[in-house]
């Protein structure tokens, strides 16, 4: 979400994860009294209610851990929330729970038209992701990419590495550029 903001796009984060939210304290919030689950339960289908907007960057908290995560998701309140973020941002991000061991997952990547697989490296193992993955396809979810956060670089695969390899080195190497900065989406 920071990259893509910084590449110029607004850029709404939603906490989709509704049994055990944390996105709020990267936001340095408490944990919100409002935020998704009480826009789904009280019929709102304004996010601005709970949207906590920070330059292009806006998330939209979970909110207060109900009791029934599961059915509020297939709310159709949480459809119109989505689309009017839809409208007023330029990129949407919606965070789960794994998707290897709930079903939230799939239907997040339903309404949102696709998931971006995250794991952490350490944390995450082959199972888990094969799970996930696998998962994601039974409920017919596009996968569109994969993250792999906290993977400690290894001995010759620094940037300058690469150049230095290559033949080449440039006269000032600067950091490479993201993915989503290059394609301009």
């Amino acid at each position: 979400a920071l990259a893509l903001e910084g590449a110029g796009h607004s850029v709404a984060v939603v906490d989709g994860d509704l049994r055990r939210p944390t996105l709020h304290r990267y936001f340095g919030l408490s944990a919100p009294a409002d935020g998704l689950s009480s826009l789904i339960a009280d019929g709102v289908e304004d996010p601005d209610r709970a949207l906590v907007r920070q330059g292009r960057l806006a998330l939209l908290p979970a909110g207060p851990v109900p009791p029934n995560p599961g059915d509020l998701l297939d709310s159709p309140v949480l459809k119109l929330v989505l689309q009017k973020l839809e409208e007023r941002f330029d990129v949407g991000l919606i965070d789960s729970p794994p998707a290897s061991m709930f079903a939230d997952a799939q239907v997040l990547a339903g309404l949102a038209g696709s998931a971006l697989l995250v794991a952490r490296a350490g944390v995450a193992t082959r199972t888990h992701i094969a799970a996930s993955v696998s998962a994601l396809a039974r409920a017919g979810c596009r996968l569109s990419g994969a993250v792999l956060n906290g993977a400690a670089p290894q001995a010759g695969m620094a940037y300058y590495d690469y150049y230095y390899s290559s033949g080449e080195k440039p006269e000032k190497a600067s950091a490479p550029e993201t993915a989503a900065a290059k394609s301009g989406s």
